[in-house]
């Protein structure tokens, strides 16, 4: 059996940069290894307070598996330090780094919008979002048998199917059950 699992914390890694932004990043790393950042009490706070969360998420990754997501919150001190150093000394990389992480939001944001503007049929191979596609009709289709069978509950063992399906179904909190014969908490649906 497997224990370590390195693609997945590359994986991890690589969400956390294009999440943070693909710019920002470079400098937030050389930060974290500088030494003056270490030295300088407020640099040193900010750091503290994200570095935790960061490394812990890091080796979940690592050990089983992590959504980039999860290291959210460790974002928040990493930002102000990377925000703060860089518009005190080198303010044109910062607007520069904003600027390409707007327009990036933006494309990604209207996506489809664009493909249609632009002629292009999006299939499974080229639309990024096709593992998220088609969730909102499934759920409001199941929402419509639940409420003509109101002791039914949603049944699955895949936790994201009962997130996406339940979110969309309706009302909330969602009726879903956890298949879970082992016994074994993978999940919060496994724990409740």
């Amino acid at each position: 059996e497997q224990w370590l699992y390195p693609a997945k914390l590359a994986e991890f890694w690589a969400g956390q940069w294009v999440a943070f932004g693909l710019l920002l990043m470079p400098p937030l790393v050389l930060m974290l290894i500088r030494p003056a950042t270490w030295r300088h009490e407020a640099y040193r706070l900010l750091a503290w307070a994200s570095l935790p969360l960061f490394l812990l998420v890091s080796v979940q990754a690592l050990v089983r598996e992590a959504n980039p997501n999860w290291a959210s919150p460790a974002m928040i001190g990493f930002a102000i330090l990377v925000t703060g150093t860089l518009w005190a000394q080198r303010r044109r990389w910062l607007m520069i780094g904003v600027a390409f992480n707007l327009l990036l939001l933006s494309v990604l944001y209207h996506y489809h919008a664009i493909a249609a503007g632009l002629g292009i049929e999006l299939d499974r191979g080229s639309s990024p979002y096709q593992k998220r596609l088609g969730w909102r009709e499934l759920g409001y289709g199941v929402g419509q048998w639940l409420e003509a069978h109101p002791e039914a509950r949603l049944l699955s063992h895949k936790r994201d199917l009962l997130a996406y399906v339940g979110y969309y179904a309706g009302p909330w909190p969602p009726r879903v059950a956890s298949w879970n014969p082992s016994g074994r908490v993978n999940s919060q649906y496994d724990l409740s």
